[in-house]
């Protein structure tokens, strides 16, 4: 009997063969035989195994043993088929992968930029057809134009690198004329007095201006160049907020006397006028109604009546003692509500002039204005 030990069998192309019966006893002997190299040979009281080149099984198979069952059980044959098919898989998925991933962005890099958000533009840009993950075919000038147009920038660059967009921008610098803005006068008043310490003064003590004029100018003159500067002055002046209300003694009134008269009637189907009767007004004083009404739950018909109303103008007399106060106290209200920040009063009073028909009512509330930068 040939028997071999390998140790290195799991290298080569082998089979692994289990047999049992009776008639095991007589296997191996039967494989020398046949010319069958065996090796790691494994043996019970019935049950042999064992393994054999691959290349055998041809001969295994002719072989019969009484009271003995050969089975194949492992052939390294199909595990190398398996492998070799799970390897092209792989390289297969690996290909695949990597076709998918071309061409496509996946980074978006910002650069050049402290005053805008990054992540505000990244998500404007998805107008132009520039989003995460997305195949590259978007076009970059108009991504640059986009950006260009729509931020306060001076330059834009973009380019692709491998899967990552890069766009690089200038922000505009500022003009120097604009960052400072003039010092305006909040409200209508009177100048007292004026320290200015840095622009050019444009009015001067005791002199009137009103809302929105300007005080001082964000620039100074500097051998004859203009140097624009930040404002800064105290300028004290007064205003006098004012509200009037005229009160009438006699106040005129319509009453509805209680008779009418209709002056037109017009019948409609739909859009299609069916009637339509008008007369004169009878009436001195009056006033107009028109009603409408659906005459037919079947058809879509409208009457649309215009009817006059007879007015008797009545005269009432009004007690301005009894509402004077109640007026005084709105147009206070009203001064008070105008006040701002630079304000503070120094005084106030009501005053009541009488004229042919009734009254005047003023109330006046002085301030003191500080305007300081």
């Amino acid at each position: 009997m040939k028997r071999k030990q390998n140790n290195n069998y799991d290298n080569a192309i082998y089979s692994r063969i289990e047999c049992s019966g009776y008639g095991v006893v007589n296997v191996v002997s039967n494989f020398i035989k046949n010319n069958i190299e065996i090796f790691n040979i494994e043996k019970n009281v019935n049950e042999i195994s064992f393994y054999v080149y691959t290349k055998d099984l041809n001969k295994i198979a002719k072989i019969n043993i009484d009271n003995c069952d050969i089975n194949i059980v492992k052939s390294s044959k199909n595990n190398r088929l398996k492998q070799l098919i799970s390897g092209i898989l792989c390289i297969v998925i690996v290909i695949s992968i990597v076709c998918l991933c071309q061409n496509r962005l996946f980074y978006i890099k910002i650069y050049g930029v402290e005053n805008i958000d990054k992540n505000e533009i990244i998500s404007s840009i998805s107008m132009c057809g520039v989003k995460k993950f997305s195949i590259m075919n978007y076009d970059l000038h108009s991504v640059e134009k986009y950006i260009y147009d729509n931020y306060n920038v001076s330059m834009v660059s973009a380019i692709n690198k491998g899967s990552c967009l890069i766009i690089n921008i200038k922000e505009e610098i500022p003009n120097s004329k604009m960052n400072y803005n003039p010092i305006v006068s909040p409200c209508n008043l009177i100048v007292d007095s004026i320290d200015i310490y840095s622009g050019t003064l444009c009015v001067e003590p005791n002199s009137i201006v009103y809302t929105n004029d300007v005080l001082v100018e964000p620039w100074v003159m500097i051998d004859g160049e203009k140097v624009y500067v930040e404002p800064s002055a105290k300028i004290c002046g007064k205003t006098y907020l004012t509200e009037s209300f005229v009160f009438d003694n006699l106040s005129y009134h319509n009453i509805r006397t209680g008779k009418y008269q209709c002056v037109s009637c017009e019948m409609f189907l739909g859009k299609i006028s069916l009637f339509n009767s008008s007369k004169d007004v009878s009436f001195d004083n009056y006033e107009i109604m028109v009603n409408c009404t659906n005459t037919s739950l079947m058809l879509p018909i409208r009457c649309v009546k215009t009817i006059a109303y007879e007015l008797n103008t009545i005269e009432v007399v009004n007690d301005f003692n009894s509402k004077k106060d109640i007026i005084i106290e709105t147009l206070k209200n009203n001064c008070m509500s105008r006040l701002i920040p630079c304000m503070s009063v120094y005084d106030q009073y009501s005053d009541i002039n009488s004229y042919e028909s009734g009254y005047i009512l003023n109330y006046t509330i002085c301030c003191e204005v500080l305007i300081n930068y």
